[in-house]
């Protein structure tokens, strides 16, 4: 309820497993109709995937603005208050991949990570805490000197 009245224009995407759907399948249709939430029925996932889902709507290609967030986080205007700070300043989205020393990309991750690139994101493979650290620093710089100008 919290999203539609701090984000009047902006859709609350649900992502729930088939087998959830039919065992609550009357709240999440009241929440369809009352709240205008959309609600996404995939079929029952493997170990951790269900928690890749929330992401679906970046691949998707129709949204301009993604929040990720467990479903039992509620939105706060404090919260929407650094989302509309963050939408005016003009800097780009960072997206970073953590990997171990040796980890390397699946054939999925390197297609998502060419597809916020396209999009004029920044995108960077870290594998220390160093490397966060030097992304971080090199983009803000950066994207606060362009905002700056």
């Amino acid at each position: 309820r919290m999203n539609l009245l701090i984000y009047p224009t902006w859709v609350t995407q649900v992502h729930v497993a088939s087998n959830v759907f039919d065992e609550y399948q009357d709240f999440f249709r009241e929440m369809q109709s009352i709240l205008s939430i959309v609600v996404s029925v995939l079929p029952p996932a493997r170990k951790c995937e269900a928690m890749l889902w929330r992401m679906l709507p970046v691949y998707g290609g129709q949204a301009t603005h993604v929040i990720c967030r467990d479903t039992d986080a509620i939105t706060t205007y404090r919260e929407a208050q650094a989302v509309q700070e963050w939408e005016d300043s003009g800097v780009v989205p960072i997206w970073l991949e953590v990997k171990s020393a040796t980890g390397k990309q699946s054939p999925v991750q390197k297609s998502f990570q060419n597809q916020v690139e396209n999009e004029g994101h920044v995108y960077a493979v870290c594998r220390s805490v160093e490397d966060i650290e030097s992304i971080l620093t090199s983009v803000l710089e950066e994207n606060y000197r362009h905002v700056e100008d």
